[in-house]
């Protein structure tokens, strides 16, 4: 399938150079009416289908696969920071990851097919904003956060602040994803997904993880973007029905030919009671 768009192809080579195209406001657009529009690309795994589908349409594209700087793993006192090109393929490769964060590479391990798992990148499944990403439900239920770099300097963006609605995010559009800090003092995490075939997007899904007696979640594919709860651990272990009325309250599964609303939501029950019978009983 063809790519339908036109656009300028950048490829900058460290951290500064990227931030610097990103902030041009007056670059002549193609057909010369006015500022570019831009576009960042890292795998592509969701980007490029997309200009396929001529769904997208932009002035530059710039790709990042070869700024250094994103490809960090450093474990900083009670967080774990993965730069944003951090492809899935390798995260189990950093000790610390495994270690520390055992949820990311169990969630990364299961997505797409090797050919993806080595192009896309931790970055680029959150920050896409598909509320169906696997990786969003971890970014979500490990309460994590996002830096951001632009020229006015580096700010912090909580996980709760993240994400807006469908494929959108607070991400500005001068500015760039340079990492996640994920904390490392979660426990009991588990990871449920139900999709209409292997390795496919969720039909349904949920990451549990255990946080000084609190039990965080992130929720897959059950509104316009991926959705955060919490409680205390004793309030799922005590009444369930409670818990499952009050999480579904949050959602608004959509229904299309893969699954009923109804099926969705009854999903979601399954993987609440099967996480609460393997870690609270």
């Amino acid at each position: 399938m063809t790519i339908l768009c036109n656009f300028k192809y950048l490829k900058p080579k460290s951290l500064q150079e990227a931030i610097d195209i990103l902030a041009i406001e007056d670059s002549a657009k193609n057909d010369g009416s006015g500022a570019a529009s831009k576009k960042v690309i890292a795998g592509g795994q969701s980007l490029i289908p997309l200009m396929k589908m001529g769904l997208t349409d932009f002035d530059i594209l710039i790709d990042v696969s070869e700024i250094p700087e994103l490809k960090i793993v450093e474990l900083k006192g009670d967080f774990l920071e993965v730069g944003a090109m951090i492809r899935h393929s390798e995260l189990e490769s950093y000790s610390d990851i495994g270690l520390k964060c055992p949820i990311l590479i169990k969630v990364a391990g299961q997505i797409g097919d090797p050919q993806i798992r080595h192009r896309g990148t931790i970055g680029g499944a959150i920050a896409h904003g598909d509320p169906a990403s696997d990786l969003a439900g971890c970014f979500m239920a490990l309460k994590a956060t996002a830096v951001v770099a632009s020229k006015q300097g580096v700010r912090e963006i909580s996980f709760a602040d993240f994400y807006e609605g469908f494929l959108q995010t607070t991400i500005k559009e001068d500015e760039l994803l340079v990492s996640l800090k994920f904390p490392v003092n979660s426990k009991n995490e588990e990871f449920y997904k139900i999709s209409k075939r292997a390795q496919d997007w969720a039909i349904s899904g949920l990451v549990v993880v255990e946080i000084n007696d609190q039990l965080s979640f992130g929720i897959i594919s059950m509104g316009s973007k991926t959705l955060h709860f919490e409680i205390d651990k004793s309030e799922l272990s005590d009444n369930l029905d409670s818990v499952i009325s009050q999480i579904e309250s949050i959602c608004s599964p959509t229904e299309d030919i893969y699954a009923s609303k109804q099926y969705r939501l009854h999903l979601l029950r399954t993987f609440l009671t099967k996480y609460r019978n393997s870690y609270l009983t």
